[in-house]
Formats: C-alpha cells, structure tokens, sequence
C-alpha cells in the first residue's frame, strides 16, 4: 500500500518525521529522508504535476504534518480526532505525540495503583466521539461492565495506549516520542519548528495539550510537602505520620484513598477553604432527564429572553431535588463538612439522587454557553453558583465515599475550615479539630491546578506572541475549533485552554473540543495557510 502522495509504503517512512514537497511562499519541502530544499523543492515531482491544475490538486492531497505536545488523555484526544479525520476525509496526515513523562497516562493516570478511579463513569470516558461505547467495550474484553461504573486509572490509561496503538492507515500516520518540547518558533518559509532534545522537528500546525502544573506552596516550614500526582510522590508518607492535606477538591480524595489503600495508620486532617468534600454519585451519564432539563432551559430563556446560563441554576434546583435546590440556593442546613458528607454519602447508599442524571446536561451547557458569556457574567455565575455547583460536577464516585466515611467515622480523618498563614504554617477558621496534632510530618498538596500560563513552556510561547493568555490563565482559544487566537495555526485542548472551556480536565470535555482540529484536514496544507494569512 503507497503512501498517500510519496507513492512509498508508510513502513518505508523516515523515523524522523514526514515531509512532503509543496510549493509554500517561495520555499520546497521534500520528501521523507531528503534534504530541505530551498530552491524550489524536489525535483521528483516534475513528471506527475506538469500542469498548473495537476500542481493545484497535488498540493490539496500532501501530507498535513501536525505535531501534539503533551501524551497525556488529552493529546490522545488530539491524535485521535486527527487520524479518524484523515481517514474519514482521504486527508494524509502524520501526527508526532510528544510526552517528556510516561505517554497515555498524563498525571493523573500515571498510576500503577487500580485503587485509584475515573470520576467518570466508564459510558462517558471513549476517546472516539463517534463511539461512546469504545471504553465499555474494551473494558468488556476483559470483565463484564456496566456503563454507570466508575473503573480504575489503570485501565483508561491501557485503553488509551491500545487505542493509540492502533491508529494509523491509508491515510493517516502517528507517531509517539518520549520528549520534552523546549522551544517553539516559526521558520521563514511559515513551518512551525519544534525543539526537542537536540533534535528538530518541523510541523504544519501545532496542538499543545499538555496539562497545567499544579499550584505550588510557598512555605517556611521545614515539613515535607508532596503534590498527590503522580502518585509515586506519596511512597515517602511513613505509616504513622500525621498528615495534612491541603484542598477538598478530588485530588484530595485520591490523597485519602490512596493513604488508606497503603495502611496508614496516622492521623489525617483536610483543610481547605470551605471544610467541605465534594458530594457523592453513584454515575454520570447521559440521561433522559438531563434532555428533559435542557428544553426547560431553552424554553426559560426564550421566554424571559435571557441568555441560557442564566436559566441553568433555577431548572437544576428545581429538577435536581432537594440536596441540589438547598446547595444552589445557599439554604444548606448543615453547620459541618463531616455531617454534610455522611448525610450525602447515606443518600447515594440508598439509590441514586435526582441531581446525578442531570450532570451531563450541565456540563455540556457550561462548556457551550461559557466561551458565548462575557467575562463579567462569568465572575458574577463563578461568585453566586460556581462553588456550589462544583461539588456536584465534580463529585466523587460511591466506592470512594465508602472509604472516607470509614475514616471519618474512627477519627483517623478530619475536616477542617482555613488554609497557611504567611509563615506556611496551618491556620483554622475556628479552633483545631478534636484530636489534630500540633504538628505536621508530611504536607500534601492537593488544592488543584494552577494557571497553564505558570508553566515556563506556555510562558515562553506567550513571550514570544505564539500564544496569548486568557484572564484564567489558560491559551486564548476559539472555542469551536480549537484555534489560539494568533496568526499561527496552533490549537490547543484540556487543561491548557483553562477559561475556554468550563470543565477542561475532563477526558469527555477533550474529546469534544478535538472535533474542532478535524477541520485542519480536509483542505489540506494549503486551508492551513490561508487560515493563516487570513488570521
């Protein structure tokens, strides 16, 4: 089988990279294993392209050289969309991954622990949009599976790397390196030039995916402080030590899981700024009742003739039941974050709660009404719901719940309003938990993700007007394709385009905002360029 437009099998390709001759403001590319040439390009495209209209139509089937920087489950997404779509379209592309840490696995998944879970159920979790069964069915090869199931890290990151594996054919090529990006600039003749190690790769169009950093602590103690990802940093916690944990958010919770999974024995005190821990699900799913919700929001906004965020909060108070209507109507009646948590935990034990079926219909309005909202409408929705709403999105899975609540319950675990003081050491709202030690062995730092534009990388782009940074931090981006706001065809998806998009660390949220990169392909290298001039 040819390659599409070297008439040479992809096995024949150079490791290096692709290149494929075409004729781009006055300079050549050549062919896989050639030189670059600057003075016309290949002469081995003479015979087949004799004629102007030969030339035209040759130059909208070369070969799209598209890298990915970031391996993780959002650059899969990327590589994914991309190949389904050189397929789908006869669009030769060639994809070149790069991951300076373990590829397919990101942070979060870089795990060899199973105890350690998806929040999201195995129905939402398919890298392939055409397929949202693809998870489920190849979790089904090896054991029976429910859609509903919240399953291990370990096993995302197996059905990412199999995936991957698997892609790649008439029309499509990828390849997968273990570097790290260092620099990025654009060459005279309008490549994307990538450095790497010593080595130097040359792209069409750029896809960054790789995840923000975590926010770091500035401390005057000397007491360790480790981050929850990758999980590895934690072996250093001593059976015994008294721990604190920094944050209530799902990072915390892999904290607690993980620390119980390995015996500890010490104590564990989880401050953060709310004392609360997020609520407690049985699934997220895709549901009858979630559409049902949605034409009552659209019905609500034509009727006042206000934009749909603004009618989101009331239809899921008043169709989420009554956990969900107290929370976003700030009536919650418990005075403390254990209680709240039991109560929640003993609702989810009793059968899923109303709420549960709606929170894939919220997710995906906020991800589409949120790039439509303007800046200030979007502080005034963070400030009233945001928070509130959050612990639901983001809540935690049943099997998860069940853990806490027995730590919780022989005291080993205790929640706590406050945060550091300007001498990094613990402060509390009001006075220390029953039983918390004095002093602390080992922090844990689980408040979250801080800004993508915190990371030197990104930061570097920004310098250099590659990029430009939103008010959140993330790439400023079109929410529709992908596209960063620049002159430069460059993308970017998940946790990088914090501020695009409302949940952009969730695998589905990629997965969606990949489709946009299809567009890339169908016109070839030429609908690059003249996105490009035109931008």
């Amino acid at each position: 089988m040819d390659w599409p437009g070297t008439h040479r099998a992809p096995d024949a390709v150079d490791s290096a990279f692709v290149r494929v001759s075409v004729l781009c403001r006055g300079a050549g590319r050549s062919f896989a294993g050639g030189s670059r040439h600057r003075d016309g390009g290949d002469d081995r495209h003479a015979d087949c392209c004799s004629s102007p209209d030969q030339w035209a139509q040759r130059r909208l089937t070369m070969t799209v050289r598209i890298g990915v920087v970031g391996g993780g489950p959002s650059g899969c997404a990327a590589a994914v969309a991309l190949c389904s779509a050189a397929e789908a379209h006869h669009s030769p592309v060639d994809v070149t991954v790069f991951e300076k840490q373990a590829p397919y696995k990101g942070r979060t998944f870089n795990t060899g622990d199973p105890v350690l879970l998806l929040n999201t159920s195995a129905g939402v979790t398919s890298v392939r949009a055409e397929n949202p069964n693809d998870f489920v069915s190849f979790l089904a090869t090896h054991r029976p599976t429910n859609p509903a199931d919240f399953v291990a890290r370990t096993e995302a990151a197996a059905y990412l790397q199999q995936t991957m594996n698997g892609l790649g054919g008439r029309f499509s090529r990828l390849r997968v390196r273990q570097m790290e990006v260092r620099c990025v600039e654009e060459t005279p003749e309008a490549d994307l030039a990538v450095r790497s190690e010593g080595s130097r790769f040359l792209f069409d169009a750029l896809v960054l995916a790789m995840g923000a950093p975590f926010r770091t602590l500035e401390t005057a103690s000397a007491v360790r402080c480790v981050s929850p990802y990758p999980v590895c940093q934690l072996d250093d916690v001593e059976q015994d030590d008294a721990v604190l944990i920094l944050g209530s958010h799902l990072s915390a919770i892999d904290a607690c899981v993980w620390l119980h999974s390995k015996e500890h024995r010490g104590p564990i005190t989880l401050l953060s700024r709310s004392g609360r821990l997020p609520a407690v699900r049985r699934s997220l799913l895709h549901s009858d009742a979630g559409r049902d919700a949605e034409r009552a929001v659209v019905n609500a906004a034509a009727r006042q003739g206000v934009k749909r965020l603004q009618c989101l909060a009331p239809v899921l108070a008043q169709q989420g039941g009554a956990s969900m209507a107290k929370a976003l109507n700030g009536s919650a009646s418990f005075r403390d974050g254990a209680d709240e948590f039991m109560a929640a935990w003993q609702e989810s034990e009793a059968g899923p709660a109303p709420w549960e079926r709606l929170m894939m219909f919220a997710i995906d309005a906020l991800n589409t009404e949120w790039p439509l909202t303007p800046a200030a409408e979007r502080g005034d929705f963070q400030q009233r719901i945001g928070a509130r709403l959050g612990r639901f999105i983001s809540a935690m899975p049943l099997r998860n719940a069940r853990i806490l609540a027995g730590m919780l319950a022989t005291g080993q675990l205790r929640l706590a309003a406050g945060g550091l003081d300007q001498a990094g050491r613990p402060s509390f709202d009001d006075a220390p938990p029953p039983g918390a030690p004095n002093q602390f062995d080992v922090i844990i730092n689980a408040t979250g993700l801080g800004r993508p534009a915190d990371d030197p990388f990104l930061a570097e782009l920004a310098r250099k007007r590659l990029v430009r940074i939103n008010a959140d931090g993330g790439v400023d981006v079109d929410a529709a394709t992908g596209r960063v706001k620049s002159a430069l065809p460059i993308y970017a998806l998940g946790p990088v385009a914090q501020g695009a998009i409302y949940t952009p660390n969730f695998l589905y949220s990629s997965v969606r905002s990949a489709q946009g990169l299809k567009a890339i392909l169908p016109r070839g290298v030429d609908s690059i360029r003249q996105h490009t001039e035109a931008a």
